[in-house]
């Protein structure tokens, strides 16, 4: 028999295990760990794999052998199922000490690593330097599918499989020879593409320590908007409402009933919008089904009278906004494109027919060249914060200070006046909005006064 006439069932499999980082301790005291929610982004990326046992890790919810620290122990975990490649969710660089310990225990024990996300795609010389083979930039469902062709065959991975690398668009590795090689940008999918990947597999995550307390749901990618301080790239692509209603169907089957809709803006296509949730309001209507959905969205909402209705009847009964700042320099500083003004008055609309959760970002930087500027003191701006919730009728809030996100125009402007607090002093393991990672004193701010 020729290796040509060998099916896919005849086949030896890989293993290929997808790791979600620890979040740090301190991490866990705020949003990132009062919510109990796997990402869903790596585990669509390691849905798609075809022909090899694959299975995920999520450190934050995980219930199997321990090291002496209290962590998952892969020796044990992989002894019975050697491990081939493990994939990692690079995208919070709160994670990123955590993910290259890992990553570099996979790697000395000959095991080809692979991260993407915001944080790595964004450092990649740091990810190589710390443990990982092979970075992916940008979208990943395609890229890990011609990873693992380029190199595995027969179950296993093909000594010298860096040079069937280069052909792979959006990924950076080192050549042999030590070479950096970036393949180059990938374009982003269109919504054909992106509505043709398998949905998200949430049984692939083993080891699971208790049920998850939200599942989230992939509907569109992208944001139309281009906030200073954010790190989402590429126009919003609204996917179709059926692979919205699989979703979360298989979720039900599961015993599960809350859901939240992972868009960073999920009414930047109205139109789109209202299709989907009427859709899924007609589906929850036929199944009888009790279903709770929390979403991502600007108070501009408020102003489409006929999307609100879909929502609410698509299931939707909390919205989180970001809000940022209720003062008007820093939200032209930001570049926002709203007023307090008409921030309050929307939001008091939307408070009528849904739970608020609000974001905001406290003492946000202003420049040497910065338009616009408040001289409003740091107690006076808490005022202002404080009011502000009351008057916007604001159900729960987060409060983070400024984070300078690797791949940001704030990180950048930072940078370039060299505001930047060195990383051996605040590591990425503070990058979580609860630590001042930026030297405020310019504005002639009292930096123990900001973290207070």
């Amino acid at each position: 028999m020729t290796i040509e006439t060998i099916s896919k069932s005849e086949e030896k499999k890989a293993t290929i295990v997808g790791i979600m980082p620890r979040y740090p301790a301190h991490s866990k005291q705020n949003v990132f760990g009062k919510v109990r929610m796997f990402s869903i982004g790596l585990n669509s990326v390691l849905s798609q794999i075809e022909g090899h046992e694959v299975y995920i890790v999520d450190e934050n919810n995980y219930k199997g052998p321990v090291d002496a620290e209290g962590l998952p122990n892969y020796y044990e975990l992989e002894d019975g199922q050697p491990v081939n490649v493990a994939m990692f969710y690079g995208g919070m660089s709160i994670l990123a000490p955590r993910l290259y310990s890992i990553a570099k225990d996979h790697q000395d024990r000959g095991i080809v690593t692979v991260a993407g996300g915001k944080h790595v795609e964004n450092m990649p010389l740091e990810a190589l330097a710390s443990g990982v083979d092979i970075v992916v930039h940008g979208e990943g469902e395609k890229a890990v599918q011609e990873i693992s062709h380029a190199i595995i065959r027969d179950g296993k991975v093909i000594d010298g499989y860096k040079k069937n690398l280069e052909h792979i668009p959006g990924i950076s590795f080192l050549r042999e020879n030590g070479e950096y090689m970036f393949t180059g940008e990938k374009e982003l999918m269109t919504v054909e593409e992106l509505d043709g990947l398998k949905d998200p597999n949430m049984e692939l995550i083993k080891y699971m320590d208790k049920r998850w307390t939200s599942i989230p749901i992939t509907w569109g990618r992208g944001c139309n908007h281009a906030c200073e301080f954010c790190t989402v790239k590429g126009k919003h692509r609204a996917g179709n409402a059926e692979k919205v209603i699989r979703q979360i169907d298989s979720s039900i089957k599961l015993g599960y009933h809350n859901f939240f809709i992972t868009d960073d803006h999920v009414a930047q296509n109205p139109d789109k919008a209202i299709e989907m949730f009427t859709a899924l309001g007609d589906h929850i209507k036929k199944i009888r089904k009790r279903v709770c959905i929390s979403v991502q969205s600007r108070t501009k909402l408020a102003e489409n009278e006929e999307l609100r209705k879909a929502m609410k009847y698509g299931g939707v009964d909390t919205i989180c906004i970001g809000y940022e700042s209720p003062i008007d320099e820093e939200l032209k500083a930001m570049n926002k494109g709203i007023t307090v003004k008409k921030m309050v008055e929307r939001s008091r609309k939307l408070a009528r027919d849904f739970y608020i959760h609000g974001m905001f970002i406290f003492g946000y930087p202003t420049f040497k060249d910065s338009k616009y500027k408040s001289n409003l003191t740091l107690e006076e701006k808490a005022k202002k914060y404080e009011q502000f919730f009351k008057d916007a009728r604001i159900c729960t809030i987060q409060v983070f200070k400024a984070i300078p996100l690797v791949g940001s125009k704030l990180r950048e402007k930072l940078g370039r006046e060299g505001r930047l607090i060195p990383l051996d002093k605040v590591g990425w393991d503070k990058y979580d909005g609860a630590f001042l990672s930026y030297d405020p004193t310019p504005e002639r701010i009292d930096p123990r006064k900001l973290q207070d």
